[in-house]
């Protein structure tokens, strides 16, 4: 193999124009640098499991020389495609430390028992050599402050200028709004960070086409890399994917790291108040013959069934409209970046530790019909994106199933009140009802500054809703049943159907003298 000393005397040997700056490179590459490299680790891509019946619990191992990192403790639970978002600095010298080795490993219950994932390896003198400048990323833009801000210790023109002296380039030659070097004129191709230093601004654009400068002189650009994962013991098969980025530092002057942890959700609360029903498909038919359903409104948020709440009953209504004035609080944590409502959960029982599961902020209604001796039967159901959800009609009547194509954010608007669809079974454009919501959505600090009560319970109490006087479970009040019930039907009805009032009223004294 030709070492890359030997490889440097040739050039000089044979490049008669350029042999004083080639013997200065060789000089410069034939020494021992010590040299800083700050690997920033996004995330793993399709990470195959090590264990049986779950999915891996991956954490990074870095290698450099003598140096060895083990980040056991920031291990991710349960994750094909873990999100790490973690930054590690380690020192060597090249070109004795010149291989640097980033692993994941699955983590059980000791280190010693700690699966290898997939590893890659990274050849930092390679990256620090090269003409291609490997060793730090060029940025887009130039920008002198903010998030995007320039990072590396040289400016773009001055890093311009010392490619100039090693390539014996005449020195660039600024004009009103372009820069010159040589014979070749070249314009600003800032989009964005238009208000910078015309001049560095100038020199980044030269130095992002270098190639038509020098020819075979491309620069690599500011990129996250994405690297294959391997294994010894599983040659040539692929592990997974990691996605990472390498800066490599000869001096002292390091910049500040870039924080790339992942964001942390915020604490959110939603105050559901559910008001009415109206339109709501009858389930039930009385023993007189009449329809009608003990109308009840489910709602939870996505991927939280377990927390799920449900209002009180109206009980037999005629005419499907239900009466409530009821308060559902939903506490969740939301990712705003992403969108995504994060929640953990075991997926299976045997799991080690909790799943992190994102999901989108989803409120799903549903209108059920209650019953006492059976199942209770399902009416329909809507499901409310709270951050794209179209703004509810004030009046019942103007509310269908092809609403009005207006739509709103929850977490912009923070509260909204309207009428809500309910369909059918899943794939049947049917109206089986209308519901209507309150919805009001507030930050942690600001649902302890405003404090409510569920169901009608104070602070903020709300009053009992105005219920006909027929909306009460028969078998409980017998003397109700039949004062309400039993005897304005027998007024109404004809000789032919009083065979049905007596028997409905003859199995009522049953029920009720067995349950006395």
């Amino acid at each position: 193999m030709v070492s890359r000393s030997s490889l440097f005397f040739d050039k000089c040997f044979y490049n008669k124009k350029n042999h004083v700056a080639v013997y200065q490179q060789v000089v410069k590459h034939s020494r021992e640098v010590s040299i800083v490299a700050r690997i920033y680790v996004v995330r793993g891509i399709n990470l195959r499991s090590r264990d049986v019946n779950s999915d891996s619990d991956a954490y990074i191992c870095i290698e450099f020389g003598k140096t060895k990192i083990i980040d056991r403790d920031n291990f991710v639970k349960n994750q094909v495609n873990p999100y790490f978002g973690r930054c590690f600095e380690v020192k060597g010298f090249i070109p004795q430390d010149h291989i640097l080795k980033v692993s994941l490993r699955d983590r059980d219950f000791s280190e010693c028992t700690d699966d290898l994932i997939g590893e890659t390896l990274i050849d930092l003198e390679d990256r620090l050599f090269t003409k291609h400048r490997a060793f730090f990323g060029l940025a887009e833009e130039y920008n002198m402050f903010g998030y995007n801000m320039w990072r590396y210790s040289k400016t773009p023109l001055k890093i311009l200028l010392d490619l100039c002296e090693e390539y014996n380039l005449p020195e660039p030659r600024f004009t009103e709004n372009s820069i010159w070097i040589g014979e070749r004129e070249y314009t600003d191709s800032t989009r964005l960070s238009l208000s910078e230093n015309l001049h560095e601004r100038l020199a980044l654009s030269v130095l992002k086409q270098f190639d038509q400068v020098i020819e075979g002189v491309q620069f690599v650009p500011e990129h996250v890399e994405t690297r294959y994962l391997f294994r010894k013991d599983r040659p040539g098969i692929t592990q997974g994917k990691l996605q990472l980025w390498v800066e490599i530092y000869e001096s002292d002057c390091i910049p500040p790291a870039i924080d790339i942890s992942p964001e942390v959700p915020e604490k959110y609360e939603l105050r559901v108040i559910v008001w009415n029903t109206v339109d709501v498909a009858m389930k039930d038919t009385t023993i007189l013959r009449t329809k009608m359903s003990d109308i009840y409104v489910k709602c939870w948020l996505m991927n939280c069934d377990r927390d799920s709440q449900k209002t009180d009953v109206h009980y037999r209504s005629l005419n499907g409209e239900g009466k409530f004035n009821w308060r559902m609080i939903f506490p969740f944590h939301y990712l705003v970046s992403e969108k995504k409502i994060v929640t953990t959960k075991k997926r299976r029982f045997y799991e080690k530790f909790d799943t992190i599961v994102k999901s989108p902020p989803l409120l799903n209604v549903q209108i059920w019909d209650n019953d006492t001796l059976s199942a209770d039967d399902f009416i329909g159901a809507t499901a409310i994106n709270l951050n794209h959800l179209n703004v509810p009609p004030s009046l019942a009547k103007n509310c269908s199933l092809n609403p009005q194509m207006e739509y709103i954010s929850l977490f912009g608007s923070k509260s909204i009140r309207g009428w809500f669809p309910t369909q059918g079974n899943y794939g049947k454009n049917e109206l089986t009802g209308k519901v209507e919501l309150e919805l009001e959505l507030l930050t942690a600090a600001e649902a302890l500054i405003k404090p409510v009560g569920k169901q009608r319970k104070g602070p903020e109490p709300l009053k009992d809703p105005s219920r006909p006087d027929i909306s009460f479970q028969w078998y409980k009040s017998p003397w109700r049943t039949l004062q309400h019930i039993l005897l304005p039907s027998i007024l109404g009805k004809c000789p032919v159907q009083w065979m049905y009032v007596a028997g409905g009223f003859v199995l009522l004294l049953i029920i009720v003298i067995w349950i006395l």
